[in-house]
């Protein structure tokens, strides 16, 4: 049986009311960023090019009822109505989006394990308190079964977990991920070359999936707003880092870094802050100062030097600290002590 144009008229209305129905579910229309977003964004796609399709149809259908000729459907319509169909499936394919879910028994990867070369984007969320998601990979020579093995005698505070900790930031490249607090949602992306790459958390027991990549390459591309460069003892940012969106976070230091924003009250100046971190010693787990502001904070994971990474968040505007929690490997100095501390604003 021909696909005539009138027999496409009543396919591309489905096509075009099923797509607009999924983009109005509130969930997909909210979303600003995550798998959800990117079905909404999908739908919404799919729902312009069969109206696209529609109207061309019609006017075919108007064309040969008036010229009293026949004709299946030309080829234009055709390519129209296949991008329709398929935008669900190609729209994701430049930049393929896993969704982690941060939960109580560990994380929870849905998406695909084979990944394209180039830029993959990973969405977050937790459901319990101050969770991280990375994505690593390891250098020539060492193995995952040497990285659980360095992993379980890192477990303590003697020269030997010292070392192994040491053994494990050396072999291993840290490509990037988020640090989240309860019902937080933040997305990051990362550039990848073909090779085996572990998705998860960094835990006493390490909970990662392998991930393969390889095949074509992605050129999909998220522009953004702003960078924050990471170099050892300082932040540089250029531009200016919005309240929702996208920045990159560049990791120009010889040692892995991580950048946290911590919300601080209007007027903090980078002096009270380092005066806070010097009398703290830059421990992470030091009570809060009196210029701390109780509202939704975000960090990334460790980034190893030279890499780079894209952050997708939704933070309130407002004044934050941006802070390092990390330590140097070879004199256990927190780098916040060293100066790897700023004061940002988020619009």
């Amino acid at each position: 049986m021909k696909l005539t144009v009138l027999r496409s008229i009543p396919i591309a209305l489905v096509i075009a009311l099923a797509a607009l129905f999924v983009s109005g579910i509130n969930r997909f229309k909210t979303a600003q960023h995550g798998l959800d977003a990117v079905v909404g964004e999908t739908a919404w796609l799919g729902f312009l090019l069969a109206s696209l399709a529609l109207i061309v149809l019609v006017a075919v259908a108007l064309y040969r009822r008036v010229s009293q000729r026949h004709a299946t459907i030309t080829s234009t319509c055709i390519v129209v109505l296949a991008l329709a169909v398929l935008t669900g499936t190609s729209a994701a394919a430049g930049t393929p989006t896993v969704s982690v879910t941060l939960g109580a028994h560990g994380p929870t990867v849905v998406g695909p394990t084979l990944w394209h070369p180039g830029p993959v984007r990973i969405a977050a969320v937790s459901r319990e308190a101050d969770q991280e998601v990375t994505l690593l990979h390891f250098r020539p020579g060492y193995t995952y079964a040497d990285f659980v093995a360095d992993g379980k005698r890192s477990q303590g505070h003697d020269a030997a977990a010292r070392t192994a900790v040491a053994h494990v930031f050396a072999n291993t490249v840290f490509d990037g991920g988020v640090d989240l607090f309860r019902g937080q949602s933040a997305d990051f992306t990362v550039t990848l070359k073909p090779g085996i790459y572990y998705l998860g958390e960094m835990t006493a027991r390490p909970q990662l999936t392998r991930i393969r990549v390889a095949g074509d390459r992605s050129t999909a591309t998220t522009p953004s707003a702003a960078t924050i460069t990471a170099i050892d003892g300082a932040y540089r940012v250029t531009g200016q880092l919005p309240a929702n969106g996208t920045i990159t976070i560049t990791n120009a230091g010889r040692r892995p870094h991580r950048a946290n924003l911590i919300p601080v009250k209007s007027g903090t100046t980078r002096a009270a802050l380092g005066a806070y971190i010097r009398r703290t010693g830059g421990a992470d787990n030091a009570p809060p100062p009196r210029f701390a502001l109780n509202s939704p904070q975000l960090g990334t994971a460790d980034v190893s030097p030279g890499r780079r990474m894209q952050l997708t968040y939704d933070l309130p505007a407002g004044t934050y600290a941006l802070i390092d929690f990390d330590h140097d490997l070879k004199t256990g100095r927190p780098d916040g002590l060293e100066g790897m501390y700023a004061v940002v604003t988020l619009r």
